[in-house]
C-alpha cells in the first residue's frame, strides 16, 4: 500500500500495509509506500518505501526511488537535492488511518483519518477520565509517523506547552509509555 496526498504527496492503496497497535483500542494502519507526483519545483517523481523501525520506534524510509517523468529532463544531482524525504513523509502521515475499536457502537473497528484523531476527537474526549491515555495516544501516534510528539499533544489537546509537558510526564509516571508497541500482520491491499 502506498500513501499519496493532493498534488504532491499521497498515500496510494495498492500493495501491503502494516498495523501498529497503540493500545487495546487504537491501531495505526500504515502504508508501505509514499508516492510523490507532480510536485511543483521538482522535476522528478519519487517513491519512498517505509517500514516501522523497532529501534527508532517510528516509521522510517528504507528506500527512495527517483523516477524520470515522461518527456522530463534526466535525473541529476541537482534534482536529487530538491527531494525532501522527511517532509514528504510528515505530509503523508497526516493521511494515515487510525482504526478505533468501538465496542459501544457494536463495531469492531472504525477507521478515522489521523487528523481527526489528533484534532477534534482527542480534544473532545481528553477531558474525560482518560486524559492521560489520550496524551499517550496522541504522543505515540505522532512519534510513530514522524511528527513532533510534544507539539502534537499541545496542539491536539489545546494545551499550553507547559501543561502539555506536565501531562506527558504524568502519563509516563502512570505507566502508559511502558507498553510495548506491537506490529500487526502485513495485509495485502
Amino acid at each position: 500500500m502506498s500513501i499519496m496526498v493532493a498534488v504532491g504527496v499521497r498515500p496510494v492503496a495498492k500493495g501491503e500495509i502494516f498495523n501498529v497497535h497503540i493500545d487495546e483500542q487504537f491501531m495505526l494502519t500504515v502504508a508501505y509506500r509514499v508516492e510523490v507526483r507532480n510536485e511543483p519545483d521538482v522535476d522528478v517523481d519519487v517513491d519512498i518505501d517505509v517500514a516501522y523501525d523497532v529501534g527508532l520506534r517510528r516509521v522510517t524510509p528504507v528506500r527512495v526511488t527517483v523516477l524520470r517523468r515522461e518527456n522530463g529532463p534526466e535525473v541529476s544531482s541537482a534534482q536529487l537535492r530538491t527531494i525532501r524525504v522527511r517532509g514528504y513523509m510528515a505530509y503523508a502521515a497526516r493521511n494515515v488511518l487510525v482504526m478505533v475499536y468501538e465496542a459501544e457502537r457494536g463495531e469492531q473497528h472504525v477507521a478515522y483519518p489521523l487528523s481527526y484523531i489528533l484534532g477534534k476527537r482527542a480534544s473532545e474526549e481528553a477531558w474525560a477520565d482518560e486524559k492521560y491515555r489520550w496524551v499517550f495516544r496522541v504522543y505515540r501516534i505522532a512519534e510513530i509517523v514522524g511528527l513532533n510528539p510534544a507539539k502534537e499533544v499541545e496542539e491536539s489537546l489545546n494545551l499550553s506547552a507547559r501543561t502539555a509537558t506536565r501531562w506527558i510526564a504524568r502519563a509516563k509516571e502512570m505507566g502508559y509509555f511502558d507498553r510495548e508497541t506491537i506490529i500487526g500482520d502485513v495485509s495485502r491491499g
